[in-house]
C-alpha cells in the first residue's frame, strides 16, 4: 500500500524529527550568535572608550606633573646657585668693609702656592707679573685677614672649585685644594670675565667653559667690590663646577624616555648629558631650534613657564619648561607621549584579547552544535523502516521536549535544564544544549557582576558620608550643610566635616580619579587618613604631606584624588587651608558677593611621591560663607554640549546668596536641572557650605562630639 499508515508514520516521524532537530539547532545557534554579537560590540566599545578616557586622563596628569616638576627643578637649581651668590656677595662686602677700615686690622701673613698643600684647603697669594710685592705689601697683609673666612666658606660650598678675590692692583687671593696647579704669577685683570664684572659694577655670571686647570666644565659668579674712594677696586668670585647643576638634570629622568637639560638665553643646551668639548677645548652644544618648533623656542627664550607638545625625531613629545631666577637660563624636561599612554594601549589590547577568547569559545560551541545535529539527522533518516512506528513513538516526545526546552532557554530562563534519557543521539543533543546554556549563563553572570559591583560601591559611599543636619546643633558659632547627587556610575566624590577639638572645625571635599568599587575603597582610605591625621592636631599642609605619602605607597593602579582641606579656628576667626589640585572654593565676606578663593595649586593626593604642599590663611567673620564643590557642577553639560562653568555657578549662587544654606544648594540644583534639561551627567555633583555665625556662646563641655554624623 503506497499510502499506508506505516509509510505515513515513517515519513511523518522522519519529517518531524528533522524539523524538530533543525528548529532546536537554529534557535540555539541564533541566541548564541546574538549573544556573540552583543559581546563583541560591547567589548569593542568598552575598549575604545576606556582607551580614549585613559589616554586623555594620563596625558592631562602628565602635563600637570611635568610642569610642576620643571618648576620644582628650576627652584632647586636656583637654591643651589643662590647660596653661592650669597656667599660671594658677603665676601665682596667683607673686602669693601676691610678696605674702608684698614686701621682696625693687623696685617696677616699669606703664602704663595706650594705643592705640599695639594689636596688641602688653603688660601694662597698670587701677583700679576708687573707688580712688585713690596709695593702692595700693606694691601696684601690687610686682605690676608679674609683668609680664614674664605677657607671656611669654601669648605661648605658644594661643587665650588675655587673661591677668590682679585684687585685692580694685581693681587689675587684664592681658597681651594689646587695649590699644586697654581703659579705665583697670575694676572686676573687680563680675563674677560673679570673685565666684564668691573664694567658691569654688579653681579655677573659667565657661560659654561672648560676649566683651564682640568677640573671640568664650570661657570663663574663674580661680584665687584669698592674701595674707600667708592670706586670699584676688584671682584670677589667663585668658580663652580657644572656638576652642581648636572646632578639636578640627571636625577630628573622620568621613565624610559624622559630626560632634562638646562638651556641658556640663546637656546643652547649648556647643562646636558649631550654636552661635550672638542679638541680645541671648546664647548659643542645643541640649540633648541634644531629639534623644537619656533613657537616653543620663543616661549622658552621669553622665560615663560609652561608645557608644549612637539615632534622630536618623528615622535610626539611633551616639552615642559620653567625659567631660573638666578640666571637667564631655563630648565626643560622632555618625555614621549607614547610612554605616557602605554598603559591605556595595553588596557585596550587586553580587553580586545579577552573578547576574542570569549568569541572563540562561543564559535566552538556553535560548531559542536552543528556537528551533533548533523549526526542526529543522519542517524534518524537511516533508521530501519520496520521500526518506524517505534521510532515515531520514541522520537516524538523527546523532540517536543527538546523544542520546548529551547524555547524556555530562548525566553531567558537560563536555569532550565533539558532532561532527555533516550540513550541515543537525542540525549547527546540534550547534554550539548545544557553545556551551551551553562556557557550563556556564565557570560550573563559576568554582566550581573558589574551591576553588583556598582551596588557595593554605592553602599560604601552612602555609608561613610555624614548626612544628619543640623550637624552640630550645640555649636552656634557656625552652620554647615552638604549634599551629593550621584550619577548612575559610582565615582569617588566625597565630603567630610568634623571637630578636631573644641575650637577647630575641619571641612574636606575631594574627587577620586576612578570609579566603581576601586574608587569607593580609595575614597574610604583617603577620608579616613585625612580625618585621623587631622585629629593629631596637625596643620593642613602636614596632613596632606603625610596622607599623600601613604596613598602613594603601593598605588599600583595609580589612582589619585583632588582635595581641599580647611581648618577653621573659632577663637582666632581664621581658616587655614591647603589645596591638592581641587577646584578652588567660593568665598563670600559679609554682605558681599561670592568669588573664588585664592588657592596655592598642588598635586592630587597619591599622584606624586615626596610632594610638599603649601597652605594659606584667610580671616572669617560673622556672616562669611565658604562654598566647596566638585567639578561635576561646573562640567555639567546641556544638549548643545555646553558646560555650566564657574561663571554659571557664580551667577546662580550670587543671585541666591541671602537664602539659608539648604536654599542656596537647592537653587544651584534647580538651575542645573534647568540648564541640562534631562541630559544624563557623567560625574557626581557634590557641594558643602560653611557659614560663620559669629556667636561667642561658650561651648558646652563634652558636647563637641555628638552622635548622628559619627563625630
Amino acid at each position: 500500500m503506497k499510502n499506508s499508515i506505516y509509510k505515513r508514520t515513517k515519513r511523518q516521524v522522519l519529517f518531524i524529527s528533522a524539523v524538530a532537530a533543525l528548529s532546536v539547532c537554529a534557535t540555539a545557534v541564533f541566541y548564541i550568535l546574538y549573544l556573540r554579537t552583543n559581546i563583541v560590540n560591547n567589548s569593542e566599545m568598552l575598549g575604545r572608550s576606556a582607551s580614549v578616557d585613559n589616554r586623555q586622563s594620563l596625558e592631562v596628569q602628565m602635563e600637570d606633573s611635568l610642569l610642576h616638576l620643571a618648576d620644582s627643578k628650576a627652584e632647586i637649581s636656583d637654591e643651589k646657585l643662590s647660596y653661592i651668590v650669597d656667599t660671594v656677595s658677603v665676601l665682596a662686602q667683607s673686602v669693601a668693609d676691610l678696605l674702608s677700615r684698614p686701621d682696625h686690622f693687623n696685617p696677616e701673613f699669606i703664602a704663595f702656592p706650594s705643592s705640599i698643600n695639594a689636596g688641602h684647603v688653603v688660601a694662597q697669594l698670587r701677583l700679576a707679573g708687573n707688580v712688585e710685592q713690596e709695593s702692595v705689601e700693606d694691601e696684601i697683609g690687610l686682605l690676608a685677614n679674609l683668609s680664614h673666612l674664605m677657607v671656611t666658606n669654601f669648605e661648605v660650598l658644594e661643587h665650588v672649585s675655587s673661591l677668590y678675590i682679585s684687585t685692580e692692583t694685581g693681587i689675587s687671593i684664592s681658597a681651594d685644594r689646587d695649590s699644586h696647579l697654581k703659579e705665583d704669577i697670575y694676572d686676573p685683570r687680563s680675563h674677560s670675565r673679570y673685565q666684564r664684572a668691573i664694567e658691569a659694577e654688579s653681579l655677573v655670571w659667565t657661560d659654561v667653559y672648560a676649566d683651564s686647570a682640568g677640573r671640568g666644565l664650570s661657570i663663574t659668579c663674580l661680584v665687584p667690590f669698592t674701595g674707600p674712594d667708592g670706586e670699584v677696586h676688584g671682584v670677589a668670585g667663585a668658580d663652580i663646577l657644572l656638576d652642581l647643576l648636572m646632578e639636578v638634570v640627571t636625577e630628573t629622568a622620568i621613565g624610559e624616555t624622559g630626560y632634562a637639560f638646562i638651556a641658556n638665553e640663546h637656546g643652547d643646551m649648556i647643562v646636558s648629558t649631550t654636552l661635550r668639548v672638542d679638541h680645541d677645548n671648546n664647548l659643542v652644544t645643541v640649540n633648541l631650534s634644531e629639534f623644537l618648533t619656533d613657537d616653543t623656542v620663543e616661549r622658552v627664550l621669553n622665560r615663560s613657564s609652561g608645557i608644549d607638545r612637539g615632534l622630536i625625531s618623528g615622535e610626539n613629545n611633551f616639552i615642559a619648561f620653567s625659567p631660573l631666577s638666578t640666571l637667564p637660563w631655563n630648565f626643560v624636561i622632555v618625555k614621549t607621549v607614547r610612554e605616557v599612554v602605554l598603559p591605556a594601549i595595553e588596557t585596550e589590547a587586553y580587553i580586545i584579547s579577552t573578547t576574542m577568547d570569549t568569541v572563540n569559545r562561543i564559535n566552538l560551541v556553535v560548531l559542536i552544535t552543528f556537528g551533533v545535529f548533523l549526526v542526529a539527522l543522519i542517524i534518524t533518516f537511516s533508521s530501519n523502516f520496520l521500526l518506524a512506528r517505534r521510532l515515531a513513538s520514541s522520537l516524538t516526545k523527546p523532540i517536543i521536549k527538546l523544542n520546548d526546552g529551547a524555547k524556555i532557554v530562548g525566553s531567558g530562563n537560563l536555569s532550565y535544564r533539558l532532561d532527555v534519557k533516550t540513550g541515543d543521539e537525542l540525549e547527546m543533543l540534550s547534554n550539548t544544549l545544557n553545556a551551551m546554556i551553562d556557557s550563556i549563563k556564565s557570560i550573563t553572570t559576568d554582566k550581573e557582576h558589574s551591576g553588583a559591583e556598582l551596588d557595593v560601591a554605592t553602599n560604601i559611599r552612602e555609608s561613610i558620608l555624614p548626612r544628619v543636619f543640623p550637624a552640630f546643633p550645640h555649636r552656634p558659632e557656625f552652620d554647615i550643610y552638604a549634599v551629593q547627587l550621584p550619577t548612575k556610575e559610582v565615582y569617588g566624590d566625597f565630603y567630610d566635616f568634623f571637630l578636631i577639638d573644641e575650637h577647630k572645625l575641619a571641612v574636606v571635599i575631594a574627587d577620586v580619579s576612578d570609579r566603581g568599587v576601586p574608587a569607593a575603597l580609595f575614597m574610604v582610605v583617603a577620608k579616613t587618613l585625612i580625618k585621623n591625621t587631622a585629629r593629631l592636631n596637625r596643620s593642613p599642609k602636614e596632613i596632606f604631606d603625610f596622607v599623600n605619602s601613604l596613598l602613594f605607597e603601593n598605588n599600583d593602579v595609580m589612582m589619585s584624588a583632588t582635595a581641599f582641606l580647611g581648618i577653621y579656628d573659632i577663637f582666632n576667626s581664621t581658616l587655614t587651608y591647603v589645596n591638592a589640585g581641587h577646584t578652588p572654593p567660593l568665598i563670600r565676606h559679609g554682605d558681599g558677593y561670592f568669588d573664588q578663593l585664592d588657592v596655592i595649586p598642588g598635586y592630587a593626593l597619591g599622584s606624586a611621591e615626596g610632594t610638599r604642599y603649601q597652605q594659606d590663611e584667610v580671616a572669617l567673620s560673622n556672616g562669611d560663607m565658604l562654598y566647596l564643590y566638585t567639578d561635576g557642577i561646573t562640567e555639567a553639560t546641556n544638549l548643545l554640549g555646553e558646560a555650566f562653568s564657574v561663571l554659571g555657578l557664580l551667577s546662580v549662587i550670587n543671585e541666591n546668596r541671602d537664602k539659608d544654606l539648604r536654599g542656596i544648594q537647592q537653587s544651584v540644583i534647580s538651575e542645573l536641572d534647568s540648564f541640562t534639561k534631562g541630559v544624563e551627567q557623567t560625574d557626581d555633583i557634590t557641594m558643602l557650605i560653611l557659614r560663620i555665625e559669629g556667636d561667642d556662646t561658650p561651648v558646652i563641655p563634652g558636647e563637641f562630639f555628638r552622635e548622628g554624623n559619627g563625630y
